[in-house]
């Protein structure tokens, strides 16, 4: 969870600081939190379930509980996923629209001077 915020921060804030200069901190911290959670509560829920499966029923027993755990890492990540990702498009929009009304604004400061 740490590496995970670590990673995701450093990325995030490069990016963020190279292409919008503006507003960086709040966005990347809510975006990160979002998506190492989700991670985080994936991982966890799969081991889960992969164990189970593998110990309490018959069928997985003789599939290999790595596979297991690929294809319900995918298809739990691509829900978790969506599911933050409306959070994170409203920060995001949220990040822009502030972003656009500081430039507006500071234009018609500099046009009244």
């Amino acid at each position: 969870m740490y590496v995970c915020m670590y990673v995701c921060m450093y990325v995030c804030m490069y990016v963020c600081i190279y292409v919008f200069m503006y507003a960086c901190m709040h966005a990347c911290m809510y975006i990160c939190v979002c998506v190492c959670v989700c991670m985080h509560a994936c991982t966890y829920m799969c081991v889960s379930v992969c164990v189970y499966m593998h110990v309490y029923t018959y069928v997985c027993r003789y599939v290999d509980i790595y596979v297991c755990m690929y294809v319900c890492m995918y298809v739990r990540t691509y829900v978790y996923m969506h599911v933050c990702m409306y959070g994170c498009v409203y920060v995001c929009v949220r990040v822009y629209v502030c972003m656009y009304v500081s430039r507006t604004g500071l234009r018609r400061v500099r046009k009244m001077f």
